[in-house]
């Protein structure tokens, strides 16, 4: 007997009965078959009540005062669509949504229920049967779902035998457009049909002048029905305006599914591109859903399947990034259309505002299909109002049809007679060389081509903005010249020309160059140079704490580790590189880079992570016992030097390499440092214990602000030779201090103490070439116009404004606007004058400035600058700002909700209040007016000692942290040269 689901999803019709009873339990409405027996009287029986012939229960009056909606939705792979039910229902009954006319459409409350469909048909019918139930067996008025097109169908024949519409703002498939099957299925999606997606789809392909494809796809009926459409509205002669051409399939296949349910079979992703007919077609149109396809794409990348394929795909989720280091691939493809108008932006504040009165960190951008969501509750809803105020009662799926909805999250609603929406759009995204998706253009169903800005396309290895997209097709091979042909061509024609000009470039570029960097490194006042790798004395000293540092840390933070232990304890003896023996025969399926000396000896490299493991191991077991190669499936024999295979029992020769001892090392801590006449350890001073000190790596420039006379120097560094590195050492070490000895420690990335002599030394055109790219304008490195002459730029000064003076009325007025009218009086306004300290932010500015290659310096700046915050202190504290910078050590204790950093406030009120800004004993308050380099920000989140990953393939992270995104009154910083304190006041409050 067919199942339930099955009869629904083959559209066999159900009838309902006059004649029905009431069961015992009072839940259903059920009646005897024909042939006498008795249909079931259970709460769990309505599949075998269907299969038995039992007709439909009858439905109870329905409230005039309300509208009950039902929501069948995917809460199985999605947790957002609980929120958006929640958000929109609430902003309808709250007069949010508006008609055309600008008038509240919510003249009936609305309320709701949802039931999980897992995109499954019979989970569907049984979430739609159980929201039923869990309501009094009050049956929706309409029903917004499913997410898939399945269970969709499944769903629309229960529904229309019912007469209850339904609205889906997902489900794509070419047969729900049926109208005779389906009369109450309405959806705000295009169908994916040769009528609607493949059309837009179509004109994607079509605006690269692209006539030949090969289609890939996976084993659903989601990708066989779009391979199918696409070849309907793609092969043959065709005549538009891109003129007269004729499009080709030149070859598909399909990935195999894993039969244990886990996407795409990795073996069969392998057994298509072997079989791929490589260098005939570049353009691959993937029809698979957005796990799978990336899946499939990063396999290509790993495998080095044809590197310069341009991939095409549908239903794109920009939430899917490249993590590969690979180069990120030429991807581009469609999305559901983004509305960026006021009702979307409108709507996104108003979600922002619920999560953050829930404690949850906003959305950075509306999910796929969310505004569909929100379109389709709202129309739906108002289409049901509609038909209620009709005399009888109109057909709410009628109405539903006819409603032009010009307000939509989504954009502008419009439905054709079968129910789909009517020339939908679609956006095109296209993922950039960072791994990240960029919006591209738009594509239609009524134009024979997409809307795109070119400029903004990146496609893989041939680069970005390219005026013309790379061809569909590899050009026929062309008729070579002989040799001696071009040898003549270019000896007569460009040899002599090319040489003399490139001579010339290249003696101006170097002059210029050399001015830039002398002008920069006269511009700068204290500036040093890292001559080796510095790793601080507190994370060597304890093996077991840097062992644990080791194994959170990446492979580069490990070598670091590694090498500096076994220098400090004066075992290092030079690089050791472990090898693994490959079989004969399976040499050429690695590259030439993965081998260890003679390629026919067949030695092939562990990476560095494995290396880092097995010569710790090694180390430290002293080459006896074992050690596993976790999450592979290996296990070393170290004093048998064997590889073994655990599943299979295979057994490998290994080989430890050692290549002879330095004579200098690039890596000291702080166990190597002795003082000059080697008579004494020059340790970490006492007193500076619970202050920071600095990472160092070789090249990084760093920018003096005090020194001791113990060889000790407090600086700030403006330019990070490897940055990445640095912070992921400050983050896995950020846990690490010396609980025994009671000192606190803080090691850091950007700022802090460190051995000057033994680590540093004067910079040279070398070593400030990096920082020179970010640094364009060294005239801004000079003193503000507004300044005292600056007598000594190692030294700070203080000037006391004028109180008649235009400065200090800017200054104060600044401050009392924010002050919400409290009564107070001010007892002086300085002006601080830190030149290397002034400097140090001018770099940061510049830096984060060039970053953002779309916008000029001005415009830059004025984004992301802010030039009146404010920083609550104390006498105490805001003498060492003045001199050292917004240390985190003593400037960040007072909160943490939005990171570890340090805070700054929008408004004076806040900064001034006793919990930051502390009177001293006779009642004087200090706050700080500050310059800030805010940057590109994020919601922070409690005790983060980082802003969050702003884009994964960089591994770039934000600048600095918010309490919220729109109009934030808290700014966090991480970086201290990110703010500069302008002017101190001092105040007292009189109420």
């Amino acid at each position: 007997m067919l199942s339930f689901a099955a009869l629904l999803l083959i559209g066999v019709p159900l009838t309902a009965s006059q004649s029905s009873f009431q069961c015992g339990d009072g839940n259903f409405s059920f009646v005897p078959v024909e042939n006498g027996r008795e249909c079931p009287c259970s709460t769990n029986s309505f599949l075998e009540f269907v299969n038995l012939g039992c007709p439909i229960p009858a439905s109870p009056e329905q409230d005039n005062e309300t509208i009950f909606l039902g929501g069948i939705l995917d809460l199985e792979d999605f947790d957002w669509p609980v929120d958006i039910f929640r958000v929109t229902v609430d902003l309808y009954n709250e007069g949010f949504f508006l008609d055309n006319n600008g008038s509240p459409i919510n003249n009936r409350a609305l309320t709701y229920s949802l039931g999980n469909s897992k995109c499954d048909e019979t989970e569907t019918i049984r979430a739609y049967w159980n929201l039923r139930r869990e309501n009094g067996d009050v049956p929706p008025e309409g029903v917004v779902g499913t997410r898939c097109s399945g269970p969709s169908q499944a769903l629309a024949n229960l529904l229309g035998v019912e007469g209850i519409p339904q609205i889906s703002a997902s489900a794509t498939s070419g047969r729900l457009s049926d109208n005779e099957r389906y009369p109450e299925f309405s959806r705000v999606v295009g169908p994916q049909n040769e009528h609607g997606e493949a059309l837009a789809m179509k004109a994607l392909l079509r605006s690269f002048g692209w006539n030949e494809i090969s289609i890939l796809t996976t084993d659903t009926s989601y990708s066989r029905d779009w391979e199918t459409n696409l070849r309907k509205v793609w092969s043959g002669l065709h005549q538009d305006d891109t003129g007269s051409w004729t499009g080709v399939v030149s070859y598909s296949d399909t990935f195999r599914l894993s039969p244990e349910g886990l996407g795409v079979d990795l073996d069969s992703i392998q057994q298509v591109f072997e079989n791929f007919p490589t260098n005939s077609v570049r353009v691959i149109v993937l029809f698979a859903h957005s796990a799978d396809a990336l899946r499939i794409i990063e396999t290509a990348a790993q495998l080095k399947f044809q590197q310069d394929t341009i991939w095409i795909g549908s239903d794109l989720n920009d939430l899917r990034t490249w993590t590969l280091s690979s180069p990120s691939p030429a991807w581009i493809g469609l999305t559901p259309y983004r509305n960026h108008n006021e009702n979307a932006m409108a709507f996104k504040d108003r979600l922002d505002d619920f999560h953050l009165s829930q404690g949850l960190q906003p959305w950075p951008r509306l999910p796929l299909y969310s505004a569909e969501t929100v379109d389709s509750i709202v129309l739906l809803a108002h289409a049901i109002d509609l038909a209620r105020d009709q005399p009888g009662g109109g057909d709410v799926t009628a109405t539903l049809r006819g409603i032009v909805y010009e307000n939509g999250v989504s954009g502008r609603i419009e439905f054709t007679i079968n129910g789909d929406r009517k020339d939908p759009l679609y956006s095109v995204i296209s993922m950039g060389n960072d791994g990240e998706w960029n919006e591209v253009g738009v594509a239609s169903t009524t134009s024979a081509t997409a809307n795109l800005q070119m400029n903004k396309i990146c496609w893989g290895i041939f680069g970005c903005a390219l005026t013309e997209a790379p061809a569909d097709t590899y050009p026929e091979p062309r008729i070579r010249l002989p040799a001696w042909a071009i040898a003549v061509l270019v000896v007569v024609c460009l040899a002599l020309s090319a040489l003399a000009f490139k001579y010339w470039r290249s003696t101006q570029s170097k002059k210029r160059l050399k001015n830039e960097l002398g002008r920069l490194q006269k511009s700068i006042v204290g500036m040093r140079a890292a001559k080796m790798t510095y790793i601080p004395n507190i994370i060597l000293e304890d093996n077991n704490r840097r062992l644990s540092i080791e194994s959170r840390a990446s492979p580069r933070v490990s070598s670091l580790l590694l090498s500096a232990s076994l220098q400090s304890s004066g075992t290092d003896d030079g690089q050791v590189q472990w090898c693994w023996e490959e079989t004969k025969g399976f040499l050429d399926k690695h590259d030439q880079s993965q081998m260890f000396g003679d390629p026919s000896d067949g030695w092939i490299m562990y990476d560095d992570y494995y290396n880092n493991i097995l010569e710790t191991a090694y180390k430290t077991q002293n080459g006896k016992g074992t050690v596993s190669l976790a999450p592979l499936d290996y296990v070393v024999d170290l004093e048998a030097m064997t590889q073994t295979k655990r599943s299979t029992g295979f057994v490998r020769n290994v080989m430890r390499w050692q290549e002879p001892p330095k004579k200098e090392n690039s890596i000291i801590s702080g166990t190597d440092l002795e003082s000059t006449d080697g008579s004494q350890s020059l340790e970490f001073p006492m007193e500076l214990h619970g202050e920071p000190q600095m990472v160092l790596v070789e090249g990084d420039v760093v920018q003096v602000s005090k020194q001791r006379d113990d060889g000790w120097a407090f600086g700030t560094k403006l330019f990070h030779a490897e940055e990445e590195i640095v912070r992921e050492f400050v983050k896995v070490a950020s846990a690490s201090g010396d609980a025994e000895k009671g000192i606190e420690s803080d090691v850091c990335a950007d700022t802090g103490w460190f051995p000057l002599d033994w680590a540093t030394r004067p910079p040279t055109a070398d070593d400030l070439g990096g920082l020179q790219k970010n640094v364009s304008d060294t005239g801004e490195l000079e003193a503000p116009s507004h300044w005292d002459p600056v007598k000594n730029p190692l030294i700070v000064q203080r000037h006391n404004l004028d109180t008649k003076s235009p400065e200090y009325q800017q200054v104060e007025s600044a401050f009392l606007s924010t002050l919400k009218s409290r009564k107070l009086k001010i007892h002086g306004i300085e002006r601080i004058q830190n030149m290397g300290m002034w400097q140090s932010y001018v770099v940061k500015r510049q830096t984060i400035c060039y970053r953002e290659a779309e916008l000029d310096r001005p415009q830059a700046i004025q984004r992301l600058e802010r030039c009146w915050l404010w920083h609550g202190t104390n006498k105490e504290v805001y003498e060492k700002i003045i001199q050292q910078g917004f240390n985190r050590s003593f400037c960040g204790k007072n909160a943490t909700l939005w990171g570890k950093g340090v805070y700054f406030a929008r408004d004076a009120e806040y900064s001034s209040r006793d919990v930051y800004s502390i009177p001293d004993s006779k009642g004087t308050k200090y706050v700080m007016a500050c310059r800030v380099m805010v940057g590109e920000y994020c919601v922070g989140k409690t005790n983060a000692i980082t802003p969050d990953v702003r884009c994964s393939r960089t591994h770039s992270l934000y600048d600095s942290t918010v309490d919220r995104m729109t109009n934030p009154g808290i700014y966090v910083t991480y970086h201290d040269a990110q703010a500069y304190p302008e002017y101190i006041i001092r105040f007292k409050f009189l109420d």
